[in-house]
């Protein structure tokens, strides 16, 4: 959710993967999960990997 409240030169500067890798010790798979997830469930808006939108995040996954 951090990274949405970054200014937009930084989020199309860096990816929404990247991001997420550098300030938390999950494994590439979990992260791409977990966004495919979001993605799919209409809860984000990623448009070449870079962070677009928010909509609703869940609860629970």
């Amino acid at each position: 959710m951090e990274l949405i409240n970054e200014s937009p030169k930084i989020r199309q500067a860096e990816s929404t993967y990247n991001y997420i890798q550098n300030r938390c010790l999950l494994s590439r798979s979990g992260i791409m999960s977990i966004l495919a997830t979001l993605r799919a469930h209409g809860h984000t808006e990623l448009e070449n990997g870079r962070l677009i939108k928010i909509n609703n995040l869940p609860g629970k996954l």
